[in-house]
């Protein structure tokens, strides 16, 4: 039976009562705020940095480092483990898949003997559509599968994610985020509410009618076209709206007849990238296999 070791890292915003699974590790990201590193989830929680989004601090950069990949990679061949499979947000607005390339020459250079099978993978999208993939990946681990097998079914899977996501408030986006589409947001759109869809890196804008008394109702009609067709599995991430992001998680449900696989608080990345007021739906859409 083949051993596979599936790692991420905190901008996948797997929900908390995933996270105990022995399959997958995820790292925390490291931010550097007004000149200094702070670590996601030991020097500050989700609730700490929705505060910082609006105050402005400087937020000059996120990573892991190439070392910290090092160091799991080396735990994971101590661990008997024969593969290890990372996958990342998308490499396009992130740096973290070039930190992992960056970090398994390291350690093949530095253990030239090893047979460890290291692969990386590129989910070409962030928050729950990355996270999707990962639980996906863990499952066929869990099981056994070869990784092979996994990483053949994830690159299925990751053609068909989708996110939905709604920022509800302008004003809290930044237009240096290191998304395309948020700095387009950000610099370009006027209207208060705008809505995306994001498929393989590529941003849909979604017109959402002006007037804050209808923009929940146009976004729920948008997630509920996107999978009333065929039903497929969903997360709601929020940052601060929790009372809106459980109101459409319900009201999903009984149009559907099924509820999500996860409601999760969305963490500094995503957080950084749509704004503290976003809401997003990730989901598994249609096969954009060429």
């Amino acid at each position: 039976m083949n051993k596979t070791l599936i790692i991420t890292d905190t901008s996948s915003d797997i929900p908390i009562e995933y996270l105990e699974q022995d399959e997958f590790n995820v790292l925390s990201m490291i931010f550097n705020i007004n000149g200094k590193p702070f670590c996601e989830g030991v020097d500050f929680t989700h609730e700490n940095f929705y505060e910082i989004i609006p105050k402005r601090e400087v937020i000059s950069s996120f990573q892991i480092p190439a070392a910290i990949y090092i160091d799991r990679f080396r735990l994971a061949q101590k661990a008997g483990y024969e593969n290890v499979l990372v996958i990342t947000s998308d490499s396009q607005t992130s740096p973290m898949f070039s930190s992992a390339i960056e970090g398994r020459g390291m350690f093949l250079e530095q253990n030239p003997d090893s047979k460890l099978n290291i692969q990386i993978f590129d989910s070409m999208t962030y928050s729950m559509g990355t996270g999707l993939i990962v639980l996906e990946a863990a499952k066929l681990a869990k099981s056994g599968e070869s990784i092979d097998t996994i990483i053949s079914v994830i690159n299925d899977l990751a053609k068909s994610i989708q996110l939905i996501v709604n920022s509800f408030s302008i004003r809290n986006l930044r237009a240096d985020a290191p998304l395309d589409w948020i700095k387009k947001m950000a610099n370009e759109i006027t209207h208060p509410f705008p809505t995306f869809n994001i498929i393989e890196s590529d941003a849909i804008e979604l017109p959402i009618v002006k007037g804050d008394h209808t923009a929940f109702d146009q976004f729920f009609g948008y997630c509920y076209e996107a999978l009333i067709k065929n039903k497929p599995p969903y997360a709601i991430g929020y940052a601060m709206r929790a009372k809106e992001a459980r109101a459409i998680a319900i009201l999903l449900e009984e149009e559907l007849g099924y509820p999500p696989v996860a409601i999760y608080k969305v963490g500094a990345f995503s957080t950084y990238c749509a704004g503290r007021a976003a809401i997003t739906l990730a989901f598994v859409g249609d096969n954009r296999k060429e």
